[in-house]
């Protein structure tokens, strides 16, 4: 990676919290919520539709600590020069992909 800090601050999907809820009390469907908008539905087994559901609701927060982690490891790396670049390089990649940046 270059000694340039790549910018992933765009902000194009809806901003969190987001919050998983179920309609029908209880049942298979949960659906997505972010201030009152619909995000999504996940349907299926009960179990694991709640598991997805609960990982598609906390995504917004895994971006926005992924970036912090990542702004804090180019920090470290323009400091030391004992940071093998080849983790920022698969940070920046995953960023990029979940932004539509790269």
């Amino acid at each position: 990676m270059n000694k340039e800090r790549k910018s992933h601050d765009k902000k194009v999907h809806t901003l969190g919290p987001w919050e998983v809820q179920d309609p029908l009390g209880d049942g298979p469907n949960k659906w997505i919520y972010a201030d009152g908008l619909f995000i999504a539905e996940v349907d299926g087994e009960r179990e694991e539709a709640e598991a997805n559901a609960r990982l598609i609701a906390a995504a917004p927060e895994l971006l926005d600590r992924l970036q912090e982690y990542y702004d804090y490891q180019c920090a470290l790396q323009e400091k030391s020069r004992d940071l093998g670049p080849e983790g920022l390089q698969e940070l920046d990649a995953l960023l990029a992909g979940i932004q539509g940046t790269g």
